[in-house]
């Protein structure tokens, strides 16, 4: 009975290659792996599943499965589902990935780099007290940041404004 319950939990090749593909893309915008692993592996199920399906589906923690299903709800990347007869809550995924990456890139990438200038001017401050040499380190490693963080800021309008179109 126990190797059925493997055989049946199994991940197939296709689910696979599209819990791989969503895991690539979603760490190239900062997703977490478990996030991107549950999205993927929706993607790809014919039915509905479960948080319990996803844990063990995956060989997640059930805590995992549900901080995970929670990002992704937040984000409008997973349904509720009803199923008759079922007393718990089954997902499925949302289609929309325009949705779901403008969605991250305003609400988590954007106030980042918000808070990011906010960080810089405090060590800013900071190295105020230290000796010139480390003083010259950390304000030149602060100049390469934020020219960064500004080119970041230019960038995820553009992204949000393309997956717009």
């Amino acid at each position: 009975m126990n190797r059925q319950f493997e055989q049946q939990n199994a991940l197939r090749s296709h689910e696979m290659d599209m819990i791989d593909f969503v895991v690539r893309f979603g760490r190239l915008i900062g997703l977490q792996k478990s996030v991107c692993e549950i999205y993927g592996l929706l993607l790809a199920s014919s039915r509905p599943l479960s948080m319990e399906d996803i844990s063990q589906r995956l060989s997640m923690s059930m805590g995992s499965a549900s901080q995970g299903l929670k990002i992704l709800r937040g984000l409008n990347g997973v349904s509720v589902v009803y199923l008759p007869a079922q007393r718990k809550d089954h997902y499925q995924a949302e289609l929309d990935f325009r949705s779901i990456v403008t969605k991250f890139l305003e609400e988590e990438i954007r106030p980042f780099l918000t808070v990011a200038e906010e960080r810089f001017s405090r060590i800013e401050e900071v190295a105020k007290v230290l000796d010139s040499s480390e003083k010259k380190l950390i304000e030149d490693r602060i100049k390469v940041f934020r020219k960064l963080n500004r080119r970041a800021k230019q960038i995820v309008p553009a992204i949000s404004k393309i997956l717009s179109l």
